[in-house]
């Protein structure tokens, strides 16, 4: 649960310090970049799941 608050506090605070240009784009990659740092087993089990459906399909 703490992870979610500091991804979802990244975001509001990337995407209300973030020029106008890059408002959404950069705050979505710094929240990759926090959820990679926090967890670096969610990729991994992203990865996995997409194979899993692949087969499926």
């Amino acid at each position: 649960m703490p992870t979610v608050v500091v991804i979802i506090l990244t975001l509001v605070l990337w995407f209300n310090l973030a020029p106008l240009d890059t408002r959404l784009p950069l705050p979505l990659a710094n929240c990759m970049a926090v959820l990679i740092i926090v967890c670096p087993c969610a990729p991994g089990l992203a990865s996995h799941a997409r194979r899993h459906l692949d087969l499926l399909i």
